[in-house]
Parts: C-alpha cells; sequence; structure tokens
C-alpha cells in the first residue's frame, strides 16, 4: 500500500543553517537524528525512507 508523505517546507535559510549545525555538531544523538530528518524532508525525503535511515517507525518520523 503507498502511503502518504508530507513535507517540510517552510523552511528559511536560517532555518536550514541551524538544522544542519544541530545535526553536525550537537552531542545528543536524538536531536542530531531529528534534526537530519527535518532536513531531508525538506529535501523530499519520504517517510518511509526517513524511517529506514533512521531506524524508527513511520509514526515517530511523521511526529518530528
Amino acid at each position: 500500500m503507498n502511503m502518504p508523505n508530507k513535507f517540510v517546507s517552510n523552511l528559511t535559510e536560517e532555518d536550514v543553517t541551524k538544522l544542519e549545525q544541530l545535526w553536525q555538531t550537537n552531542a545528543n544523538f536524538r536531536v542530531r537524528n531529528r534534526a537530519q530528518s527535518i532536513l531531508f524532508s525538506y529535501r523530499r525525503v519520504g517517510i518511509d525512507e526517513l524511517a529506514r535511515i533512521c531506524g524508527v517507525g513511520r509514526d515517530a518520523v511523521s511526529s518530528w
């Protein structure tokens, strides 16, 4: 079954820069994982692919 996707679409350049900084430098794994997922979603990577990359369920990615 093909599940619908929702994407992050309203990030500013400043938001993207901050998320990239969090992804690359934050000491907390969860913060890095979520920042990366938000950036990937902004770049139109689907929820199922994000869930696979992050090793979590579809619902977890959707809630981020």
